[in-house]
């Protein structure tokens, strides 16, 4: 008995085996997909972009890091090298590329007084935990500069490293000694009461 449903021919019970056609397409379709080799899907991972800031610049930024590491390993005379460096580059060529990206005169003299004072802190032997937190201040500055290019790390990052480094300086300063020391003698605590450390 042989059925027929359109181009879909059903033949059973006629002295031939059991098949199903449509067109003759899903015959051939099934044997393709049995003779090719399954294909496995490529990852696509994404484009790193490269870097566009501007090498005076991430010069400029090493130089505000390391004026803080080479005080944590005891080498003052590297660091005052450094700090040089730092303020050589914000007068020079660290600031005219910031003014070419657009920086406001505002913000390149922000980038020039506080490399200064890293520079004259370093140079006259000033404790090593204030010299630090002057080269943090300019680091505090490189989020936004670095913002104003492409670079495969965000922006972002340079900030968080900026934090870090500011809470374990202040706290070698012992900022929050003299925090804790107001808040205890504050008139509202009545000069007895309230965290003491």
């Amino acid at each position: 008995m042989c059925q027929h449903l359109g181009s879909v021919e059903i033949k059973a019970r006629c002295g031939h085996k059991d098949r199903v056609s449509v067109g003759g397409t899903l015959a051939g379709g099934l044997a393709a997909a049995q003779s090719s080799p399954a294909q496995t899907p490529k990852a696509v991972l994404p484009a790193v972009s490269k870097s566009t800031v501007p090498k005076p610049l991430t010069r400029a930024e090493t130089a505000a890091e390391d004026v803080i590491g080479l005080l944590e390993k005891g080498n003052p005379a590297g660091s005052r090298s450094e700090a040089r460096i730092l303020r050589e580059l914000a007068y020079g060529q660290a600031s005219g590329a910031l003014i070419r990206a657009g920086a406001s005169e505002q913000q390149i003299r922000t980038f020039q007084q506080r490399a200064d004072r890293t520079a004259r802190l370093a140079s006259t032997g000033a404790r090593p935990v204030a010299t630090s937190l002057a080269a943090n201040s300019v680091s505090e500055l490189m989020s936004g500069f670095y913002a104003r290019f492409q670079d495969p790390v965000p922006a972002e990052v340079l900030k968080l490293d900026y934090l870090d480094r500011e809470i374990q300086l202040r706290s070698q300063s012992g900022e929050r000694r003299r925090h804790a020391r107001r808040w205890v003698s504050s008139p509202r605590r009545g000069g007895s009461s309230g965290f003491r450390s």
